[in-house]
């Protein structure tokens, strides 16, 4: 772990010269740490402390930096020296331990603003939020103090990034605001020789060490041995606590739906399989995202998929959007392979209605049940094993060229929706939901066209209607967003889970807990569990990213390749965009571990589809919120969850951003989870510029 050494550079220096080799010399080793600090217990902070006055008060630059500078003070007064007392014997008379610290401050006389300092500190990672509340403790009885001398004023410590993610050069040209720090001999015009503190301790004045000049890396190291350690839960006892807080929520859930968190890999899959053992008496549905996983649940009998030959023949149909369903119940076959295909149906539907009439404990898909009939049986209990959200607001699209054939018919009817479709643009999505009248009037034309449909079917002829495919969309409420190739159905979300009978569990290990809340508001209650020790070495570069735009050049297309090989020649498995090729990709990771405890390289940063994101956030009730163009997004500073972030603001909603980073951040904590990093001591990589906090180690 390579820290500042003890240095006898004196920044009070008025040689501007000397000044700049010093900034230099602290630049390189702070670098240095953070480049470095994933090997070490140590943690780059960027805090930044602000101080009011009241009334015509305003608190000076003196002021602050003399509060700020005895605010820390305080703070390594009380961590270093009864441990220097206690373990060495008095030697905190002799010398004093520091965390290294570069500060600036900020007033009105330079950049006219509100008087501020910003701080660039290594702190131990562990004590970080002790020390946030310690800091703010202190200032207050620093303000307390002042008001009693007269000076009534008050200051705020904020820590930003956590961990700060750049360098200290990045620091710099922030707090001088220049592009580069070095490009103005009077940028040290702000730097605070009261706050910063470019060593790690100093013999203190009057004292002499007996055995020379201090080793004080060797006294931090000892220092984090010695702290006391937060208790780690081991996975046995998540994975314990998890089976009884499922027990407890399908016996008697508190609200009609209950979203369990807990981390990928802790058994979510396991105990919803134990559930018909425990409760033998209850009719209980489970929801998986492919038909492979049907084998996580052995305890329930599995509606069948459909046959290939079969899907291949809704597949062709699909376009012209009939329900194949209601044709094949109606069609009339002429040829062997009709007849084949209409037998497969017949038999299929059988075993399916068969499964939902007789099994108690059935397992089916997100699509079977937001797009087929098994809503209209009952079960108690219907568990969602990963999120619901994709496949609930799964859209649909129309080219233009289908609808310019829709245009193209005579009919008065035609005319009225295309109308309609005028309202629609690329910026807001536009409802529409048709009266009954109208629905009646559509419901009876897709009754004819299927009818039509099944007697050239059974002719031998082919049907092909785009405009049907229209009108079908238009049966429910919907949302439709225009893109740059058409018009992008979204489905209203209001009668998906009305279902009165039946209360719903959705096991997910990175739900956005903002998405779910809007959707069922005061139904929904959000169960989470707590971490077990993480296994894995998760290490992030946010310097290094790549996103699905940025790869479309060609320059960087290559770059992204090339690493995807130089990890795959180390024996790292990949997780990355589709169309670069990795092992796994970006949106089709959940509810997968065939990645088990192998290395792992992911590789970019998932950000959400625009115009899926959209009208995501339009189905959630968010009226006319602008989602900015990707090509003209820029990094901001914001905030998401405990911590400050760096990253693209998406809108000038706060909470419309908080949703977006929340499905970036789920998408990557979902490839990492598929090396299960809490049963496996595997090495993870991450090259994005979204920070996973609560897993990765930066540098």
């Amino acid at each position: 772990m390579k820290l500042l050494e003890n240095s006898k550079l004196n920044i009070a220096t008025k040689s501007l010269v000397s000044r700049d080799y010093i900034i230099s010399k602290l630049t390189e080793d702070f670098d240095s740490i953070i480049e470095n600090f994933e090997n070490s217990e140590y943690e780059a902070i960027f805090m930044t402390f602000t101080g009011h006055g009241y009334g015509k008060v305003f608190i000076k630059k003196d002021e602050l930096d003399s509060i700020v500078a005895k605010c820390f003070q305080s703070v390594e007064n009380k961590l270093f020296r009864g441990y220097l007392r206690g373990i060495y014997k008095n030697l905190d008379r002799i010398i004093t331990l520091n965390f290294p610290r570069l500060a600036f401050i900020h007033s009105k006389d330079k950049f006219d603003v509100e008087t501020h300092l910003h701080v660039l500190a290594l702190f131990p990672r562990q004590l970080i939020p002790t020390l946030k509340e310690t800091f703010i403790f202190l200032l207050k009885e620093y303000c307390k103090n002042c008001k009693n001398s007269g000076l009534n004023i008050s200051i705020g410590a904020r820590f930003h990034s956590r961990p700060y993610t750049g360098s200290s050069v990045d620091f710099i040209s922030y707090c001088t605001r220049k592009d580069k720090y070095d490009s103005d001999k009077d940028y040290l015009a702000s730097f605070s020789d009261m706050v910063s503190r470019y060593t790690l301790g100093r013999v203190n004045s009057n004292k002499k060490y007996k055995d020379g000049s201090p080793n004080f890396i060797k006294y931090h190291e000892n220092f984090l041995i010695n702290l006391p350690r937060k208790p780690t839960l081991t996975l046995a006892q998540v994975r314990s606590d998890l089976g009884i807080k499922m027990t407890e929520i399908a016996s008697n859930p508190s609200t009609k739906y209950t979203l369990l968190k807990s981390d990928v890999g802790t058994g979510k899959s396991y105990f919803a399989n134990s559930l018909p053992v425990k409760f033998p008496n209850k009719k209980i549905l489970v929801l998986v995202k492919r038909h492979e996983n049907y084998s996580n649940y052995s305890n329930y009998k599995g509606l069948p998929p459909l046959p290939e030959e079969l899907q291949n023949f809704f597949e062709n149909n699909k376009e012209s959007g009939i329900n194949s369903h209601q044709l094949l119940e109606k069609l009339e076959p002429t040829t062997s392979y009709l007849e084949r295909i209409r037998n497969l149906y017949l038999e299929y539907k059988e075993t399916e209605k068969k499964i939902l009439n007789e099994s108690q404990f059935v397992v089916a898909t997100h699509s079977k049940f937001f797009h087929g009939s098994i809503k209209k049986h009952h079960f108690e209990l219907i568990i969602f094993d990963e999120c619901l959200v994709d496949e609930m607001t799964r859209t649909k699209s129309v080219s233009f060229e289908e609808m310019d054939k829709f245009k193209t018919e005579k009919s008065f009817f035609s005319k009225m929706i295309s109308k309609a479709f005028e309202k629609v643009n690329s910026d807001f999505p536009h409802r529409i939901d048709f009266n009954d009248v109208i629905k009646n009037k559509i419901a009876a034309i897709h009754d004819q066209e299927i009818q039509r449909a099944v007697e050239l079917l059974s002719s031998g002829k082919k049907y092909k209607n785009s405009s049907m495919k229209i009108l079908s969309l238009l049966k429910q409420p919907c949302l439709i967003l225009k893109t740059n190739e058409g018009f992008l159905f979204a489905p209203d979300l209001k009668s998906y889970l009305e279902i009165p009978e039946s209360n719903f569990i959705i096991l997910s290990a990175t739900a956005s807990e903002p998405i779910y809340e809007r959707i069922f508001r005061d139904d929904l209650n959000v169960c989470k569990l707590d971490s077990p020790e993480l296994l894995a070495k998760i290490t992030q570069n946010v310097k290094i990213n790549f996103t699905k735009s940025s790869i479309s050049k060609i320059e960087i297309k290559q770059q992204a390749q090339r690493l995807l090989a130089e990890f795959t020649e180390n024996d790292y498995k990949t997780i990355g965009f589709k169309e670069l090729n990795p092992d796994g990709h970006f949106f089709a990771v959940s509810s997968n571990n065939n990645l088990s405890g192998m290395n792992l390289y992911v590789q970019g940063t998932p950000n959400p589809e625009r115009n899926k994101f959209l009208l995501l956030i339009s189905l959630l009730g968010y009226k006319n919120v602008k989602i900015k163009k990707y090509d003209t997004l820029k990094y901001a500073r914001d905030s998401y969850k405990d911590y400050d972030l760096n990253y693209f603001q998406i809108s000038n909603s706060d909470e419309v951003n908080q949703i977006y980073y929340s499905q970036v951040e789920s998408e990557l904590i979902q490839a990492i989870g598929q090396t299960r990093p809490f049963e496996h001591k595997s090495e993870v990589v991450i090259h994005s510029a979204f920070p996973v906090n609560n897993f990765a180690k930066f540098r």
